[in-house]
C-alpha cells in the first residue's frame, strides 16, 4: 500500500461513529458486567456497596440463596425482574444504564443512581475484552492495518 492510499483510508476513519457502533454492539456485555456487580458483590458504579438489610433473618435467608456478596449484603435479586429489565442507552460516547422494572424507583431510593453503571474496574474490563475488539476490527476494516 502507498502512504497516499494510506492515508486516503486514515482519512476515511471515522472513530466518532465507530465508537458508537461499537457501545451498541456490546451494550450486551455492559449489562451483564452491572448485573453481576449486583448480584456478585452487591456493589454500586461508585464502588461502595448496598446498603446492609436491616432485618437479621431476612439476610441469612439471602445469604442462604446467594452468599457471593456476603452476610448482610443485597443482590438486588429475588425474583429476577429487576435486573432482566436492565437496559443501556447508547450516547455519543457513554452508556446509560436503567431498568425498565417497576422496583427501578424504589430501589434507586434506597440506594442511589449509582446501582446502575460500571465500576471502575468494570468500566476497564468492558473496554479491553469488548470495546477495543470492535475499535481495531474497523480500523482493521478500512485501513488495511492489523493490529497485534
Amino acid at each position: 500500500m502507498t502512504l497516499p492510499e494510506l492515508a486516503r483510508r486514515m482519512n476515511a476513519l471515522n472513530m466518532q461513529y465507530a465508537q458508537q457502533e461499537a457501545l451498541k454492539s456490546t451494550a450486551f456485555e455492559a449489562i451483564k458486567l452491572n448485573q453481576n456487580q449486583l448480584r456478585l458483590k452487591g456493589q454500586k458504579s461508585d464502588g461502595s456497596f448496598l446498603k446492609a438489610y436491616q432485618s437479621g433473618e431476612y439476610a441469612e435467608y439471602k445469604n442462604f440463596l446467594n452468599a457471593s456478596p456476603g452476610l448482610g449484603r443485597p443482590d438486588f435479586y429475588d425474583t429476577g425482574e429487576f435486573q432482566e429489565g436492565f437496559y443501556v442507552q447508547v450516547k455519543t460516547n457513554s452508556l446509560i444504564f436503567g431498568s425498565v422494572d417497576g422496583k427501578s424507583t424504589k430501589l434507586e431510593a434506597r440506594d442511589g443512581k449509582e446501582i446502575f453503571g460500571l465500576t471502575v474496574d468494570n468500566k476497564k474490563l468492558y473496554y479491553v475484552q469488548f470495546v477495543r475488539p470492535e475499535l481495531q476490527a474497523y480500523i482493521t476494516r478500512i485501513t488495511g492495518l492489523r493490529f497485534k
